[in-house]
Parts: C-alpha cells; structure tokens; sequence
C-alpha cells in the first residue's frame, strides 16, 4: 500500500465560498503492474471520498508514452479510473512529462 501513497496526492483549495480538490496520481511505466493498481486505487478511493463530501473534486493523471506503446500513461488510467466510477469529464491529463520530475514543472 505504501506504494499507492507515496504517488498519489491530494490538494485542496479552500475559500470562504469555494471547496475544491484535486487527487494526482502520477505516470508509472509497468501498467499492469501491483504497483499501478494500487496507485489507481488509492487515487480513485481519494477522489470518492473527497466528493462525497460534496466537494468540486478534479483527478489529475499524468505520464506520456515513454514505453513507446501507442497509449500515454495519462491515457491509460484515465480509462482505468473511469472504469472504476471517476466520470471522464472530472479527469485532467498532462500527457507531455517522461519522467516523473517533468510532472511537477
């Protein structure tokens, strides 16, 4: 489990009128790996959470094609995570970054 939680994080933006929040999960070549899967399920179990609560909640992926597989990271869990229940419409993608230093600028 620390795996899911040392790459996926939760923001939160908070005003007199506004609560907002966004879950990151970050790029990870081996997509079918252990690892991914418990990446994607502690940022969609986030994501829930945090919109249950009633907040504007955005789920950030990132990762570009760095396996050369036809489909970007970002790509690849935006459709894991809608899989899970996370509508398409409140998932953001950063397809550019090819390592996970490039996620953060």
């Amino acid at each position: 489990a620390s795996a899911g939680r040392l790459s996926t994080m939760a923001l939160e933006i908070r005003d007199n009128a506004l609560a907002a929040a966004a879950v990151v999960i970050l790029g990870f070549a081996h997509r079918h790996s252990e690892a991914m899967r418990l990446r994607l399920e502690v940022g969609v179990a986030e994501y829930k959470k945090l919109a249950s609560e009633g907040r504007e909640v955005w789920l950030v992926v990132t990762g570009g094609d760095t396996q050369q597989a036809g489909e970007t990271e970002a790509a690849f869990m935006t459709s894991e995570c809608s899989r899970r229940g996370v509508p398409a419409a409140k998932i953001l993608r950063e397809e550019l970054s090819r390592y996970t230093i490039e996620n953060a600028l």
